[in-house]
């Protein structure tokens, strides 16, 4: 069975989950992804 594409916004939720692991703040990855606090608060 071939693997599935991965989409977009499945990449968009990960490079989130690590920014937040990384900086252990929604705020201060917010800040690094460059977009609003509750755009990581919500994708998790």
């Amino acid at each position: 069975m071939a693997a599935k594409p991965r989409r977009r916004e499945d990449l968009g939720t990960l490079a989130m989950f690590l920014a937040v692991a990384e900086e252990r703040s929604f705020t201060l990855a917010a800040a690094w992804l460059g977009v609003s606090q509750s755009s990581p608060s919500r994708s998790m």
